[in-house]
């Protein structure tokens, strides 16, 4: 997918927190990763919002927040698929769909709609679920990921 083609952001995270509690990432001086969520995540939500760093606080957009529903809809928002994607750059300008599961295996409704997202928008994805990755795309990009980790690191 080319840059152009992600969208701006139209959507709020709401109550969201997926991100700090599946992905990678360090907020000063405590890192967090799946199954060891961000040290500032309350019930509340982040405890530190209006203090909180620049990276990856504040950089970090999921694929369905950046989306104004041209692909993503409103059910695919992480806290309700349990898994996040994310758009990752494979080389200048282009982009591949990285999906994590968040602790739960993927539901087929989840996966059914990636599958068919990547022959309708011909979208490349890295699919990380059941403990083993899964990549769909051209050929181009089916290369690319077999030559380099696909992971999300922010």
């Amino acid at each position: 997918m080319e840059k152009n083609l992600i969208v701006n952001k139209k959507r709020e995270c709401g109550s969201c927190t997926m991100c700090c509690q599946w992905l990678t990432g360090k907020v000063y001086e405590y890192e967090f990763y799946a199954g060891n969520p961000c040290h500032f995540l309350s019930c509340d939500g982040c405890s530190i919002y209006n203090d909180r760093p620049n990276t990856p606080c504040k950089v970090y957009e999921c694929a369905w927040l950046c989306d104004d529903k041209t692909y993503f809809p409103e059910w695919f928002r992480p806290d309700q698929s349990k898994i996040i994607c994310s758009w990752k750059e494979w080389k200048s300008g282009f982009y591949y769909l990285d999906v994590d599961e968040c602790g739960e295996q993927i539901d087929s409704k989840y996966l059914n709609w990636l599958v068919n997202a990547h022959f309708k928008y011909k979208l490349n994805i890295n699919l990380k679920i059941l403990g083993g990755v899964t990549y769909f795309g051209e050929p181009e990009f089916l290369e690319f990921a077999k030559n380099n980790t696909c992971d999300i690191n922010y």
